[in-house]
């Protein structure tokens, strides 16, 4: 078995490499560090599978720099030594954040103009913040040896004609099934085409697929393949989850998942919890509904107020994921971060005890990565995940066969916290339409997500409780969707209402410029009603009055015809007697003409 101590790893570690892991309290390695660390560091491709939580990414980054201090030749501007292909932006940053810490303990080289700078140095390249030419320009005047980004802003400074690869000796792919699952695979395959065959190339993975296992083909020569899992201490069989992170699940009806949600943050010990919905549309209402019941100190006491509420989710500008992250990341008070599995794979944040997943994920494997933001590097940490009531329960079971063990978390219903006593949420709904926009949104979406699961025979859309899950979303009118009609019209609500109807023309938004737009919209229907019904109308006349209008207006073109034939006949009659006169006046002229020739001849005589 390899050694764990930092002090033992052959070749050894440089002394600053060995004093920055010290400062950061890391004294003994993980197995994965312990196994990955000494082949990387010694000319070896790896291909690491291994659990979330197991130290993946100090394993890749310390034989990274250690490589690139063997290399004597200095980097010239527009070379680099080491490539890190990431996912995300947010696993991108990590990393990145990861290597700064070690890099300040870094050396410094003295320049030919008596300047110094960081024998090591990095550059972040992800998308939304810079320009892919801002990124060219600092890649010239840093001078980098390690790049670490996403695989499309990676590949436009590759493909730059000022970027030369001679000199790349390391590539690390980071989070390869997530790579493949969100479509990089042809940028990633384009990447490794573009750098040298005699380079040395790690891939981690939390998961091995097919798809990354070809892979691991094309990038990678003879490597070495570590799998790090964890065993039980009843059983020698391999389980997928750290001995440090205690799973559970709580079964509860779609409309009580908001007021268990709130009895957990208010009653669980934590320091901080992410809490996983399925969709941005949901993330977004719920940021604001939580907002505005965390200012309710009746609902959640005083421990936590809606200033320590974060949202994270892919619909984001870049620059608002990042500041969401860092604050809730560099927070020292009970927090809380709703988000999607954007932040489910590789981000390691401090003191994340508790993960709420509000639904389960489509896939079984980002349930893990879900749950193994908390008990992370051995630390305590516990996931809980709702299941719907009558329909989900055999989840548990599923993941069971995926060595995933789950045992129940208990519910008190009838202690649990009511949002909705009193028409609070529908109160604060009906201020602002866009409130229930939003609410829509999250809640068709939701639909559709589940619709869409690929566990059909455990999350059934034949028995979705549309209503339920509704009044769980804070609505009081079903919204119309072509999904309700898989359903019969006695099933639902009258008109879709959940509660007292709402005059939806009269419903106005807060925000000016948007009401002003909808009463013009309004307006633009009514007008277009009006036609309809006035078309309606002339359509629902009885046979008798439709026929003998279309007699009326026969007979009256027959007439129109029949005068229009009358002015002609007397145009032509006029033309004729004209003609005639005519006719007329120019035999009378001949005659008189020849009379008087038979004059002029007589006289001649």
């Amino acid at each position: 078995m390899p050694t764990r101590l930092w002090t033992e790893i052959t070749p050894s570690l440089t002394p600053w490499v060995l004093e920055a892991i010290e400062s950061q309290g890391f004294k003994k390695m993980t197995p994965v560090q312990a196994s990955v660390i000494p082949l990387f560091c010694g000319n070896k491709d790896v291909v690491v599978e291994a659990v979330t939580g197991s130290g993946k990414t100090l394993a890749f980054l310390i034989p990274v720099i250690e490589r690139i201090l063997k290399i004597e030749e200095p980097l010239k501007p527009g070379q680099t030594h080491s490539v890190i292909i990431s996912p995300t932006r947010e696993l991108a940053q990590q990393i990145y954040q990861v290597l700064t810490s070690v890099l300040k303990f870094c050396s410094d080289e003295k320049l030919p103009n008596g300047k110094k700078r960081r024998l090591v140095r990095a550059q972040l390249v992800i998308g939304g913040e810079k320009t892919s030419h801002s990124d060219v320009q600092v890649f010239m005047s840093r001078i980098p040896n390690i790049l670490i980004g996403t695989p499309g802003r990676l590949l436009e400074l590759l493909n730059s004609p000022q970027t030369k690869l001679a000199q790349v000796d390391s590539m690390v792919l980071d989070e390869a099934d997530r790579l493949l699952e969100l479509g990089f695979d042809i940028s990633v395959k384009t990447i490794i085409g573009m750098l040298p065959q005699q380079k040395r190339a790690g891939l981690f993975s939390a998961t091995m697929s097919d798809a990354v296992n070809d892979i691991a083909q094309i990038g990678l020569r003879n490597p070495f393949r570590i799998s790090v899992k964890v065993s039980g201490n009843d059983s020698q069989l391999d389980r997928r989850v750290p001995l440090s992170l205690g799973i559970s699940y709580a079964i509860i009806t779609p409309d009580k998942k908001l007021p268990l949600l709130l009895d957990m943050i208010q009653k669980e010990s934590f320091k901080k919890v992410i809490v996983y919905l399925p969709t941005c549309n949901g993330v977004n209402y719920f940021y604001h509904l939580l907002t505005f019941l965390l200012s309710d100190n009746s609902l959640v006491g005083e421990s936590l107020t809606h200033k320590n509420l974060h949202s994270l989710h892919g619909k984001l500008i870049p620059s608002a994921r990042k500041k969401s992250l860092e604050k809730f990341t560099s927070s020292v008070s009970k927090s809380v971060l709703l988000t999607t599995d954007v932040a489910a794979r590789g981000l390691d944040i401090p003191d994340v005890d508790l993960v709420i997943q509000y639904d389960p994920p489509a896939d079984h494997n980002v349930f893990l990565h879900r749950s193994g933001r908390a008990g992370r590097a051995g630390k305590k940490g516990n996931s809980v995940v709702f299941l719907n009531e009558g329909n989900e329960e055999g989840y548990v079971d599923f993941m069971s066969v995926k060595m995933v063990d789950m045992h129940q978390y208990n519910v008190n219903i009838a202690n649990l916290p009511d949002p909705y006593a009193n028409d609070n949420i529908r109160n604060w709904m009906l201020k602002d339409r866009t409130r229930f926009d939003m609410a829509v949104k999250a809640y068709v979406s939701y639909v559709r997500f589940y619709s869409k699961h690929t566990a059909t025979s455990i999350f059934r859309f034949y028995n979705f409780d549309f209503i339920k899950n509704a009044i769980g979303y804070g609505l009081f009118r079903l919204p119309g969707m072509p999904e309700l009609k898989t359903i019969s019209s006695e099933s639902l609500p009258k008109d879709g209402w959940l509660g007292p109807p709402v005059n939806m023309e009269e419903y106005a938004y807060l925000n000016e410029k948007k009401e002003k737009e909808r009463q013009k919209q309004l307006k633009e229907k009514q007008k277009e009603e009006t036609l309809k019904e006035k078309k309606s109308k002339e359509k629902q006349k009885p046979i008798w009055i439709e026929r003998k209008e279309n007699a009326e207006k026969r007979r009256e073109k027959r007439k129109i015809r029949h005068e229009a034939k009358l002015r002609n006949n007397q145009n032509a009659t006029s033309s004729d007697d004209e003609a005639t006169v005519e006719d007329w006046k120019d035999l009378v002229r001949e005659r008189k003409g020849k009379k008087a020739k038979t004059v002029s001849s007589f006289e001649d005589l």
